[in-house]
This record gives structure tokens, C-alpha cells and sequence, in this order.
């Protein structure tokens, strides 16, 4: 026999998802885009109650027109978009009108930081263009990695690996974890993998978003060294240093092998990538590097990437 109190729990572990899908789906939204008579979409979500939205770059590039559908089937056609980002993938949109009285829903913003491998997570969006409706859509799964992903020779940063599946459209749309808190932003799949989605995770995307509200672009921190791995030492192999650049400025040679940051032990390039990433203009790097076996310290301060 299940007591009372084994049932309400019972109850409550059986609808936990429910129950967060209900409290995040006001605030994700279709976005549908139009582009010299050529009609695409991608999914979206309010970050703020005045109107303001999140979404990927390749979901408004290029758009002539578009228009924000709520999941209660709202219409918002004077839509501008703020400023957006290709090699982020991220774009800030402003609603010019509100189309609530007391404001649009918003999402709550997770610590992407303390994100686990293996913490279970749900992706929201409006799949397949919104012909099947405006309705939200949900798919759970797990934190499968992190990875830090690289293209043509440029590192495009750390992303969250799930299972949840990532289907047409979904793009754009958040990645939620059991506390109903935004930790991501929905980007991409690999289509010949079983199930496999990357999101941005939501710390390195709201300094992308602060920086456009701010300044209008991505201000991005610059380091200005090429690395590769270190065989058998770890830590990154400095193999070509840009002589306008603060690695040069701070005595950074070819042939250092860096394995500390700021206190943060590196293991990789992509380690020395991800605290890079982390750190503000103006900012100083202290670095610990091993030249000729002998550690040296370095203070780094960092720039704009040119």
C-alpha cells in the first residue's frame, strides 16, 4: 500500500518535467523569417519582460521581414534586431511592441558553469517551421559533454552535448535544466550521429549578449598566441606568437609550454582558449609557463581581439 505522502511524492516526480515545460513554454517563441519570397524559421526566448529575445545568428541572417509567434498563437510583426553574431551563432532581437499588458514572460538564466555531464535537461522549441502550430515542443535528455569545438582553424568555443533531441527549427530555442533555468541555447545536430545536439552554454552567450547591447558587436578578448598540445608534459605548446599581439607584449616565447592561467591548471590549448574566453578587456592573464624546465611567471593584459 503507498502512504499518502509516498503518493504526493510519487505524484510530483511523475509531472516534474510537465511542470517545468509549463513554466518556460510562455516565454519560447516561433520566429518566422522571411527572405526574398522564401519563408524559413527558427525558435527563440525572452530574456526579458520588455521584449527583448534571444535566438542563433543563421535563423534571422539575411531576413527581410520577420514576426514573433507566441505559444498562445500572439503575433508580433515589429520586430528589431539589435545586433547578431556569426561565429557565436547568436542573435538579440527587441520586440517594439508588448503584446501583454504586464510585460511578456520571461525565462530564469542558469549557471552554465556548474553544469554537470550526465544532468538530465530538456530542449524547447517550435520544430518543423510551425506548420504543425506555434505550440512548444519538448524533448529531454542528458548532459552528455563538454566540448570545445573548432572549425577551419578558428576554436568556436566550449558547447553543452546532449541527447535531447534538437529537431529542424528547434534552433535558437533554450536548454533547460530540472530547475526550469535556461543553461543553454540551442544551436545545432550532427546529422550522421544518433542523436547528438550541441548548445551554447548560457555564461559564454550572455557576455556575446551584453557585449552587443553594449557596444553593438563582440568584443572579444585577444591573447595572440598559436598553441598545440605539449607531448607527454600537457599543458599548450606555444608554436607562433603575433608580434602586435599581448602574449608578445608580455614575453610569451616560442617554445613555452603554458600550464597554469589565473590560478587554473591547463591541460590543452582549448583550456587556455576557454579561460581567454572568459576574461574581460583590459583584464590581466597571469601565467605560469615552463621554459627550458624552469618555471617563469607572466602578466598578460589582455586585448581586443583586431
Amino acid at each position: 500500500m503507498i502512504s499518502p505522502v509516498n503518493s504526493a511524492y510519487a505524484i510530483t516526480e511523475r509531472y516534474a518535467i510537465a511542470d517545468i515545460v509549463d513554466k518556460v513554454s510562455p516565454a519560447v517563441v516561433l520566429i518566422v523569417v522571411e527572405n526574398r519570397g522564401v519563408v524559413g524559421s527558427g525558435s527563440g526566448f525572452l530574456m526579458t519582460d520588455n521584449g527583448l529575445v534571444v535566438t542563433n545568428h543563421h535563423v534571422i541572417t539575411q531576413a527581410q521581414n520577420l514576426k514573433i509567434v507566441f505559444t498562445d498563437g500572439t503575433v508580433v510583426d515589429d520586430v528589431e534586431i539589435i545586433g547578431s553574431d556569426e561565429r557565436s551563432d547568436i542573435a538579440v532581437l527587441k520586440l517594439q511592441e508588448i503584446p501583454y499588458l504586464h510585460g511578456t514572460p520571461k525565462v530564469d538564466l542558469g549557471d552554465s558553469d556548474q553544469t554537470r555531464v550526465g544532468e538530465w535537461v530538456i530542449a524547447l522549441g517550435s520544430p518543423f517551421g510551425g506548420r504543425l502550430g506555434p505550440e512548444v515542443t519538448a524533448t529531454a535528455g542528458i548532459i552528455g559533454a563538454r566540448r570545445t569545438i573548432e572549425t577551419a582553424g578558428t576554436i568556436l568555443g566550449e558547447f553543452l552535448q546532449t541527447d535531447a533531441a534538437i529537431n529542424v527549427g528547434n534552433s535558437g530555442g533554450p536548454l533547460v535544466n530540472l530547475d526550469g533555468e535556461v543553461i543553454g541555447i540551442n544551436t545545432a545536430i550532427i546529422p550522421y550521429a544518433q542523436g547528438i545536439g550541441f548548445a551554447i552554454p548560457i555564461n559564454r552567450a550572455q557576455k556575446i549578449i551584453d557585449s552587443i547591447l553594449t557596444y553593438g558587436k563582440v568584443l572579444r578578448p585577444w591573447f595572440g598566441a598559436e598553441l598545440g598540445l605539449s607531448a607527454n608534459r600537457g599543458g599548450a605548446l606555444v608554436l607562433k606568437i603575433d608580434v602586435r599581439s599581448p602574449a608578445f607584449i608580455c614575453g610569451l616565447r616560442v617554445g613555452d609550454i603554458i600550464v597554469e592561467i589565473n590560478r587554473q591548471i591547463i591541460e590543452s590549448p582549448h583550456d587556455v582558449h576557454r579561460v581567454i574566453e572568459s576574461m574581460e578587456i583590459g583584464e590581466q592573464a597571469f601565467i605560469v609557463v615552463l621554459r627550458y624546465d624552469q618555471r617563469v611567471n607572466l602578466v598578460c593584459e589582455i586585448q581586443e581581439q583586431p
